[in-house]
């Protein structure tokens, strides 16, 4: 029965995985001496994943669009791992679930500053299971706050 586990759950983490190549975008970090980049799309364990986007912000565009274009994508990547967990009888934990952004606001010095929430706002709502008329808010943490599954 161990044998049967290991396969499906090597199959259904497969599906999870490739939802991330759906993300056009990866999360790219600069270190701000040197300019040497990081480059990250996904983060996976057993009963853990993580997607990340991101969204370079470009002159004369709104940012409030910005921030409404990463909610859309965390929340089409996230919804598609909930239905493919969910169709293998499995569920992704919404009461576990939480998102992070990481907005920057640029000072006439040249400073960056990190936005808040209530300064960036934008929703994440997730169906569950066989429910497709009824959404959860899922939780938007605060850059500083933690969190644990």
């Amino acid at each position: 029965m161990q044998a049967q586990a290991t396969l499906i759950w090597s199959t259904i983490s497969t599906q999870i995985l490739e939802i991330t190549e759906e993300v056009p975008h990866r999360v790219t970090v600069l270190h701000a001496n040197n300019l040497d980049s990081a480059s990250s799309q996904s983060k996976a364990y057993i009963d853990d994943t993580s997607f990340m986007v991101n969204l370079v912000n470009q002159a004369n565009r709104d940012p409030t669009k910005d921030y409404k274009a990463i909610a859309d994508q965390i929340t089409k990547v996230s919804q598609r791992a909930e239905k493919t967990l969910y169709t293998s009888s499995g569920a992704l934990e919404l009461t576990k679930c939480a998102w992070y952004s990481l907005t920057w606001k640029w000072d006439p010095k040249g400073i960056a500053h990190l936005q808040t929430n209530t300064d960036t706002p934008a929703d994440v709502l997730l169906t569950s299971g066989g429910n497709l008329r009824d959404t959860i808010k899922i939780p938007r943490l605060s850059p500083d706050q933690a969190s644990k599954t």
